[in-house]
């Protein structure tokens, strides 16, 4: 009946809003992690040795600064997955409330576990 097909209509829209969405993010963030690579290798291309303490203590910082980077990159490409997951869990019938229910529980393990 008609209620039946404003579902289908409203879970087609969330399908192709979804798509639209991954093919652009997909785009963004591969050209973001592409860019931040070619920074990170340029910026640590292999110098001439040092051997003063000063010298290591910097080439550690510039490590810890590099990994920090990569560590945060990683962690807002995992935070992308969130409109996703909201799509899919609706598309499959959940409500808003029950999907805020999993996000929460999902970040509640991340926090236990260490994941």
């Amino acid at each position: 009946t008609s209620r039946h097909r404003r579902a289908d209509t409203h879970d087609g829209r969330v399908r192709r809003m979804a798509q639209e969405l991954a093919g652009r993010t997909v785009h963004l963030v591969f050209g973001a992690v592409l860019a931040l690579t070619v920074v990170i290798v340029v910026r640590t291309a292999p110098e001439a040795a040092r051997s003063s303490v000063v010298a290591k203590e910097a080439e550690f910082r510039r490590f810890q600064m590099l990994y920090v980077s990569v560590y945060v990159l990683m962690t807002l490409g995992d935070w992308l997955q969130g409109p996703y997951m909201y799509a899919l869990y609706a598309a499959y019938g959940y409500t808003h409330d029950e999907i805020g229910s999993l996000f929460v529980a999902g970040v509640g393990a991340a926090v236990i576990f260490g994941t």
